[in-house]
């Protein structure tokens, strides 16, 4: 299980330009995290809060940001520009004699889940998760990966709200399609075994509709689509849609056809073949390959032979002004 506290070490320090009192502290799982001069050291172990954690009052207040991080009741961690230095997450000694996974129980610390808009909620009911596809973007710490592993593509991480799309092996008049054999959900709510009734008018089921023929007849039982919906309507960035979209991000058919010929599919970052050029690609420049787009792209994905994800964001992507994070 995901956690929002994780062990590593100080790999590296770095001194800040015009800064005498805070440094950069490089860690060993990749993050870098802008802090206090002379707090740690190289080698020691230390505890990382992920960005968009969600920390108590006492937690903020023995680490002296009361009024300094982000949200409504300022307790939620976000990435800052620190004197033009990028800042992903705290740091704090790690001291606490437990496993790791009772880190964030221990220190109180939650992980941020933004209230879902109406566009994207709807009555739903529960179906056994066998059923759903499912799959989790690995979060690895850098230092232990295998940075020659061959990667199969990498695309674009386009910013919009994820849906599982497939057909079972059973009929429920609840479900989806012309025999009652399709679900429809997002991420969190598959993941948790929850679909959507097909009495809801949401933006999965509006894009679901678009194309519901050609989904119908191309998935058999067991055959699953994993997309992302996008556009105007759906997040902050609009990629130049007036209403939303949906590419193909992989797919499994058991029979002839592949989808994402009909529907689109997310836009292939070229000249990556390998997790260590996957992690050092400059994705500070990199702008949206999606049609009509006038923005910085959010990131980019790659898969591996064993059908792992890994994802990068950008930190202008992570600074931008207004921006959402739904599903």
């Amino acid at each position: 299980m995901e956690t929002q506290i994780v062990r590593t070490e100080i790999e590296s320090i770095e001194t800040i330009k015009d800064a005498d009192l805070i440094v950069l502290y490089k860690l060993k799982n990749g993050n870098n995290v802008v802090w206090g001069k002379d707090v740690f050291e190289v080698g020691e172990k230390v505890l990382y809060i992920k960005e968009q954690s969600l920390l108590p009052k006492p937690l903020i207040e023995m680490l002296g940001l009361v009024g300094r991080l982000a949200g409504k009741t300022k307790n939620r961690v976000k990435a800052i520009r620190l004197k033009g230095t990028y800042s992903e997450g705290l740091i704090l000694k790690d001291v606490i004699n437990c496993e790791d996974s009772e880190l964030d129980k221990l220190l109180g610390v939650t992980k941020y889940i933004p209230t879902t808009p109406q566009c994207m909620s709807g009555k739903v009911f529960y179906v056994d998760p066998k059923h759903i596809y499912s799959f989790e973007v690995e979060k690895p710490d850098i230092s232990e990966l295998d940075l020659d592993e061959e990667v199969l593509g990498v695309t674009e991480k386009i910013h919009g709200t994820n849906v599982r799309i497939g057909k079972v092996d059973f009929s429920d008049e609840r479900l989806f399609g012309k025999n009652k054999n399709i679900y429809i959900c997002s991420k969190g709510l598959g993941n948790k075994g929850f679909v959507f009734e097909n009495t809801v008018d949401n933006v999965y089921t509006k894009v679901f509709n678009e194309y519901a023929d050609i989904i119908d007849s191309t998935l058999a039982p067991g055959d699953h689509i994993v997309g992302e919906i996008f556009g105007s309507g759906v997040q902050d960035l609009k990629y130049g849609r007036q209403d939303p979209s949906m590419a193909v991000i992989s797919a499994r058919f058991e029979n002839s056809g592949y989808l994402s010929d009909v529907i689109g599919s997310v836009p292939l970052v070229q000249g990556i073949n390998t997790l260590r050029d996957f992690y050092n690609y400059n994705i500070e420049s990199l702008d949206s390959l999606v049609e009509g787009a006038n923005h910085m792209a959010e990131g980019i994905v790659a898969v591996t032979k064993d059908r792992k994800m890994y994802k990068r964001v950008s930190e202008r992507y992570k600074l931008r002004k207004g921006g959402t994070e739904f599903n």
